[in-house]
């Protein structure tokens, strides 16, 4: 922790304290470490870019947030740890490329697939993520850091404040960009 943060190092620890993540003997430091990345490597750095771009055009942004995701089957060698919603996991509910092919996606997973194919495709068509049936998606807006939580379930697709639930004011997501608009 030192050497990756120096003298914010105790106060990262502070942030992420081992007692929090699970019982002793189960990887408590691999799940600090998880939300830790997670939070600094991704979802400030998210926050910042939806604050900047919205200023300028409407900005629908999302939060992939299946724990269940299929793990990539291109992959030699499945993880003996759940894996979450890992990078890129979102794009087996999209399309059936062959990094993913021989997953197969529960029930739950499958409803959430056929929404986000259709929040895709609407927008691809007409710049509005938005139809009928589907959990409204409302554009990011400044002040405000909701995005779209994507995940399988009876509410499992819905608004979460990306900046509370990742720490992002920690990681100095209030900042706007250097030259940003806003």
């Amino acid at each position: 922790m030192r050497a990756a943060f120096g003298e914010r190092a105790a106060g990262v620890l502070a942030r992420y304290p081992l007692e929090r993540y699970g019982a002793p003997g189960t990887s408590r430091a691999g799940h600090a470490l998880r939300d830790l990345l997670t939070d600094h490597l991704w979802a400030a750095p998210a926050v910042r870019t939806n604050r900047l771009l919205a200023a300028w055009v409407p900005t629908y942004a999302y939060e992939f947030a299946d724990r269940r995701a299929p793990w990539a089957s291109s992959t030699p060698v499945t993880p003996s740890f759940p894996t979450g919603a890992f990078h890129a996991s979102e794009l087996q509910y999209l399309f059936e490329a062959s990094y993913f092919t021989g997953r197969t996606l529960a029930p739950d997973q499958a409803r959430l697939s056929d929404t986000m194919i259709g929040y895709w495709s609407r927008f691809a068509r007409h710049g509005d993520p938005n139809g009928p049936g589907a959990p409204a998606w409302r554009p990011a807006q400044p002040g405000r850091d909701a995005v779209l939580r994507l995940a399988p379930g009876p509410r499992g697709i819905g608004p979460v404040d990306l900046c509370r639930a990742h720490r992002c004011g920690f990681w100095g997501a209030h900042r706007q960009p250097e030259g940003g608009a806003g």
